[in-house]
């Protein structure tokens, strides 16, 4: 099942793709599946490894890392390499490594999206992994390790959230009705412009979160809007992209197209915003064009 925003390969993604749906559903399906052991022991390693209060490092762009990160990196992509050889692999700590020229399928890793708030005790830290296929995320894994959920979009109308009490229907969980408008934005990355947005959707008290948990909190029904007028990676975004898509919503550049991943230009994203609902996103466009 494909939405309609997926049967043209965008401008400016380079991709040889005739179709950029290359993974058939029930590959996809099981590509989710087999992870899931993989991203329960990176879990327990970062976990573990926070408890044991693990080396911190300063990056050249100034962002932390720790030894969790790369534990988990290590453990994500030899379970990666092994389940499907064939698709190369881009984490945030090895991305020196990508390819040189654009590979039509490829999965991206974020082993510990939310450092920051890993390493001050807050439990808003998670486990990305990403499908992307011709620049479209198809496949999105989004795993917390501090309860354990792991949220998993993989089709239009196919998302779950497994838990230790089972795996419940993500698309089941929009129902209900609530008062005014609720937007998430970034903990710790502010900026002035997403406030402004905010302020002219009328929203007086949005919801500060780290990492990728804020998709989650539109994939569950429990947030309207994710606001993110800053640049962010490919590995920030992709597997909350796939997730919320495959939950109704959309993710959308200030040009209303959806973000496009692309090796060659560098897994950069622009500002955007993700939206609960099309029409959500609709209405959170024409806002944001407006103080354009």
């Amino acid at each position: 099942m494909m939405v309609s925003s997926h049967s043209v390969i965008p401008q400016g993604v380079p991709c040889a793709c005739a179709d950029p749906m290359l993974v058939s559903a029930d590959q996809r399906q099981a590509f989710a599946r087999a992870l899931l052991p993989a991203l329960r022991i990176a879990g327990a390693t970062v976990l573990r490894l926070r408890a044991a209060e693990c080396d911190v490092w300063t990056k050249a762009d100034a962002s932390p890392v720790t030894e969790a990160d790369l534990a988990s990196q290590s453990i994500l992509t030899a379970a990666l390499s092994v389940l499907r050889p064939e698709w190369p692999i881009i984490g945030e700590e090895d991305a020196q490594t990508a390819p040189e020229t654009e590979p039509p399928v490829f999965v991206l890793v974020d082993p510990l999206d939310g450092t920051r708030d890993y390493i001050a005790g807050r439990d808003e830290f998670s486990i990305n992994i990403a499908l992307i296929e011709c620049g479209v995320p198809t496949v999105g894994l989004i795993y917390a390790p501090s309860t354990g959920q792991c949220f998993i979009g993989v089709a239009p109308g196919l998302a779950s959230i497994e838990t230790v009490d089972g795996t419940f229907n993500l698309n089941a969980l929009h129902q209900g009705a609530h008062l005014g408008l609720r937007v998430v934005v970034s903990r710790s990355h502010a900026d002035r412009a997403t406030a402004a947005l905010t302020q002219n959707l009328g929203c007086k008290t949005p919801q500060p979160m780290g990492s990728a948990l804020k998709f989650t909190m539109l994939a569950s029904g429990r947030s309207d809007l994710y606001l993110r007028l800053a640049p962010t990676r490919g590995w920030d975004t992709a597997a909350g992209h796939a997730l919320v898509e495959a939950t109704g919503g959309v993710v959308l550049g200030q040009a209303g197209t959806p973000l496009r991943y692309s090796v060659r230009q560098g897994l950069n994203n622009n500002a955007f915003i993700a939206a609960r609902t099309t029409s959500l996103g609709k209405q959170a466009l024409q806002a944001w064009q407006a103080i354009i």
